[in-house]
């Protein structure tokens, strides 16, 4: 039965709108009354056992899968003779079938190659779960762009996993005509290429504003397919070559993986991986043309042109026939075309163009750093540009550069020990010790691809990389209270370090690796102190705050003089404790405010959020042995969790 706006579903998820309903189900926007987030809800009505088991199936596999182009599920169940449900994040944005529609005209050569190399990339994720995922519904109506530019790959109801030699059968193939291949329709294997087909297809409809014919019929000649350039002559020979390759009508003759046509697009656009800057005002649309099928486009003269921006909407599909949602309006280009548009008076986002445009981006993919690094580097968190987001920059202030543009803010980075990867958080509003719904991701700064720790959305946070790289500590909501766990790389699993039955959290490792510290209440003030234990939390935790110190948070462990360095949580001092025997008195910052330090991989400087007057935050350096702090990449808005790259 339909859900009565303003009810709450299994006693946690406020009902506040419909986004969308067929016959299959609706979907919901809702709030989490526990997490304090806007999701979204889908329903399955039970129409029949096939809706209900391809409903199972869709929330059995996103449960699974944590990649940035992958929707995320936060919860599944079932209430008895009223519905199944999927609760997922949600994100505002609209699919490329509706984008396509607003723009009235093909989309730029670069942004399609950009889509190309997001879906690949999400893709190539997919295929290589074992057993592989293979999606077999790609097309523009299950691509949504966030109004960052994020592309989302959506609607896994007809996914399947793949077993070697497993032919798909006719009832079970489910298909979208002109996206699916020939093996879809009961006339060979469904595997990876699979998606390469209904991938290129996609591409063809975004720079033509056609569907291609039914892979059956052009198998059998009655309807082939027309060159792209026949409907859109700018189209480079290279891109058109790769569409071809991927739209063969036998697999053999596509690309062999979705990795081998990643590599292929961006041999077109080596770019196409670098992040581009996004929106800052709105405009009004013209009425919105529909994608047409088969029928000879005719060339427009370069316009202007706009996109229709919906609302928020569900990150996932209801099926075919949903109803379409409300929108409003936005002004957008590509990075190679500039547009004007009107001026909206109301919106105060920080602007990064000289003219306001949207450019549209497909994804979170992070421009690759140099492998070698000239000079001591810091990561940062910065709100310069309006949400916090974490930039790079040398020890001499210069080099400044963006490493993450996540539509929800990213925080709290940390090094791997080799420098190549980079663990942070999103969500993040901004500094504090606490962050619900956050999940931790893992940037490769050589790939610029984040890949998704966390298996739960309840709330990760505070990453602290093993000395050998393998384990990742970090704190966790799962519990209902922030908890230790530890998440290893090499098995993919996740253990709860400690069964604690007090808060546990802030944890960072030991130079070589055998102990863990955190923070924890004190039993006797109940402030925030030091505790260590054993990195497989085996012994009973020990206090090992000094007698200079009444509480500690945000501590860090050094490999020389074997120093654990910790901010007071206010003020202008910072804690030390040498674990080899020395002095424990507080470092003098000559600030007022100085909080989550950081020090050199040599041991020497310290580094620093601080404030001389109890304005904005900004980096500080800090010699250990004494001297002057000094502030680099100065900025009126807030500079904080600053993390020196090994």
């Amino acid at each position: 039965m339909s859900l009565v706006i303003n009810s709450l579903l299994k006693e946690r998820y406020r009902i506040n709108a419909v986004l969308a309903q067929s016959g299959m189900g609706t979907v919901y926007q809702a709030y989490d009354e526990t997490l304090n987030i806007q999701v979204a809800v889908k329903e399955n009505r039970y129409t029949t056992e096939v809706h209900s088991r391809q409903f199972r199936n869709e929330a059995t596999l996103l449960a699974g899968l944590r990649h940035p182009n992958l929707p995320r599920v936060i919860d599944h169940f079932v209430l008895p003779d009223q519905g199944e449900y999927l609760v997922m994040d949600l994100i505002a944005g609209q699919d490329l079938s509706q984008c396509l529609n607003g723009l009235g005209q093909p989309m730029p050569e670069d942004a399609v190659i950009q889509i190309g190399v997001a879906v690949c990339q999400a893709l190539d994720y997919l295929h290589s779960r074992k057993p592989p995922i293979i999606h077999r519904d790609i097309k523009p109506a299950n691509l949504k762009q966030t109004p960052e530019g994020q592309i989302v790959l959506v609607d896994f109801g007809l996914a399947k996993h793949f077993q070697q030699g497993e032919k798909t059968t006719t009832g079970a193939a489910g298909s979208t005509s002109g996206y699916s291949p020939i093996e879809q329709y009961g006339q060979g294997v469904t595997d990876a290429r699979s998606d390469i087909y209904a991938l290129g297809a996609t591409l063809y409809t975004l720079l033509t504003c056609e569907v291609p014919p039914e892979s059956l019929t052009r198998a059998i000649g009655e309807d082939p397919i027309l060159p792209i350039t026949a409907f859109n002559p700018n189209v480079s020979p290279d891109l058109a070559a790769v569409i071809t390759k991927a739209i063969a009508i036998h697999p053999e003759g596509r690309f062999p993986s979705t990795a081998a046509m990643r590599e292929a697009l961006l041999a077109i656009r080596p770019q196409a991986e670098q992040p581009v800057l996004k929106q800052s005002s709105t405009a009004t649309a013209p009425s919105s043309p529909t994608v047409r099928k088969r029928s000879i486009w005719a060339w427009l003269a370069p316009v202007l042109f706009v996109v229709l921006a919906s609302a928020a909407t569900a990150i996932f599909l209801l099926g075919r026939n949903g109803a379409e949602t409300p929108t409003t309006t936005i002004t957008a280009t590509t990075e190679a075309t500039t547009l004007p548009a009107t001026p909206n008076p109301t919106d105060n986002n920080p602007t990064i163009e000289t003219e306001p445009v949207v450019v549209i981006v497909p994804t979170e993919t992070l421009a690759p750093a140099t492998e070698q690094t000239p000079q001591p580097q810091i990561a940062f968190v910065s709100e310069r540009d309006g949400l916090p987001q974490i930039y790079l920059v040398n020890q001499d202030g210069t080099g400044l550069k963006a490493l993450t543009h996540a539509a929800e803010g990213a925080c709290q980075p940390e090094w791997s020990p080799d420098g190549s990867r980079l663990a942070y958080i999103s969500p993040c509003p901004g500094l504090q010790e606490r962050y619900d719904g956050a999940s931790i991701f893992v940037l490769t700064l050589s790939t610029g691809r984040s890949d998704l720790i966390s298996t739960l959305a309840t709330g990760d946070y505070d990453p602290a990389w093993s000395p050998d790289g393998s384990k990742l500590a970090f704190t966790s909501l799962q519990t209902g209270k922030p908890q230790i766990f530890i998440y290893s790389f090499d098995s993919g699993q996740t253990e709860n370090l400690m069964n604690r039955s007090t808060i546990s959290r802030m944890p960072a490792w030991s130079p070589e690796g055998s102990q863990i510290i955190f923070v924890a209440p004190s039993p006797a003030t109940n402030q925030p102190i030091l505790f260590l234990v054993d990195a497989e939390g085996q012994n009973e935790p020990q206090a090992i705050l000094g007698q200079s110190y009444t509480h500690a948070l945000r501590p860090v462990w050094s490999e020389v003089d074997n120093l654990i360095l910790f901010d007071l949580g206010s003020g202008g001092l910072l804690g030390q404790l040498p674990r080899s025997g020395g002095l424990s008195d507080p470092i003098e910052t000559g600030l007022r405010i100085a909080l989550t330090i950081d020090i050199s991989p040599d041991g020497k400087i310290l580094s620093f959020a601080g404030a001389p007057n109890g304005e904005a935050l900004d980096i500080y350096l800090l010699p250990l042995g004494g001297g002057e702090a000094v502030v680099i990449a100065p900025n009126p808005a807030e500079d904080y969790q600053p993390a020196w790259r090994p």
